[in-house]
């Protein structure tokens, strides 16, 4: 399969696709796990392609050919969020096993800054 390369927000983000683009069937988006890329999906698209359908597999940040930016950069922060929020106290909304919200619950990070 061939490799392309999309510019996101000044990121690299390699994907690969496979079908015709005019074809009926639906768009299919791999998304790969821990520790793989978008190459472990390279029998899935030829198959999926055949059957009609538009396959793409892309390679998310930090993984593959993709761009691998400092977690701590600021351009990966306006990525991910983090500019603007206080990670001294951080609070989110859990959602509940009947569908509701538990509002304001302190989080507590997971990382070293």
């Amino acid at each position: 399969l061939q490799n392309r390369i999309w510019r996101w927000r000044g990121f690299d983000v390699r994907y690969q696709c496979l079908g015709d683009e005019r074809a009926d069937g639906p768009a299919v988006l791999f998304v790969h796990g821990l520790f793989v890329n978008a190459d472990h999906w390279r029998r899935n698209l030829p198959a999926l392609a055949d059957a009609g359908c538009r396959c793409y597999a892309i390679d998310l940040l930090g993984y593959g050919y993709s761009s691998k930016p400092n977690p701590l950069s600021e351009a990966a922060k306006a990525v991910s969020g983090e500019n603007g929020r206080s990670l001294s106290a951080p609070v989110a909304d859990l959602g509940t096993a009947g569908g509701g919200t538990r509002e304001g619950v302190e989080v507590e990070i997971g990382w070293d800054l």
